[in-house]
């Protein structure tokens, strides 16, 4: 049995001291999914760089590239403001209006396109005034205001009547006007039948007097 021992010993080979394997550090998985994407965001293009998030670069504010311009109407008549803008994206519009001068604004109900029109202009809208303001994601730009004057042309409401008088009396003639604003009145002389007409100096007022009449004024219209 003691040789079999021995035997057995003799074949097993010495132990020497264990060798230790080196390994590559490893890096915490965080840190290594960070640098691969670091990596591909470096050699991607600035729009694909965030997979599902559109990168854009050429973003513009609104800019006014077409003011209102201020318009006369008769009342009863339409009018129509204009104004365009750049920008990128494409800005929306919102009218407003002003009735104090441009002191205050207030926005238009529904005023949200390009041209604003007004139907049928009113003497109580003479005056106002209208802007229109784009606004995109980038930024807003508001247009000059535009004046709206509505005129109400005159109407002869009361007609001046033919008068005789004596040489030496007084002749008075009246006409009466309406319209908006409030008419001015010129009185004209004609001598020639109406042929031609002339304004009569100073004679501004509704009612026309020609203080002492003169023989030779007779038939002047």
């Amino acid at each position: 049995m003691a040789g079999k021992t021995d035997s057995a010993q003799s074949t097993i080979a010495p132990r020497g001291p264990a060798r230790r394997l080196r390994s590559a550090p490893r890096l915490p998985l965080a840190l290594l999914a960070i640098a691969l994407l670091a990596g591909a965001l470096l050699s991607s293009p600035a729009s694909a760089r965030v997979p599902g998030v559109a990168v854009r670069a050429d973003l513009k504010a609104p800019k006014v590239t077409r003011q209102p311009a201020s318009i006369t109407v008769e009342e009863g008549q339409r009018a129509s403001f204009e104004a365009t803008a750049s920008g990128d994206p494409a800005p929306s519009v919102q009218w407003e209006i002003s009735t104090d001068g441009g002191g205050t604004w207030s926005q238009i109900e529904g005023a949200t396109e390009e041209t604003l029109t007004i139907a049928s202009a009113k003497t109580s809208e003479d005056g106002d005034e209208f802007r229109a303001v784009f606004t995109n994601s980038s930024g807003t730009a508001t247009s000059k205001p535009a004046t709206l004057t509505v005129h109400n042309r005159p109407v002869v409401t009361g007609q001046p009547a033919s008068v005789t008088v004596e040489v030496g009396q007084s002749a008075s003639f009246e006409a009466q006007a309406s319209g908006f604003p409030a008419p001015t009145v010129q009185w004209e002389l004609s001598t020639d039948a109406g042929g031609s007409w002339s304004q009569v100096e100073g004679a501004t007022s509704d009612e026309l007097t020609i203080a002492e009449a003169k023989a030779p004024e007779s038939g002047d219209e």
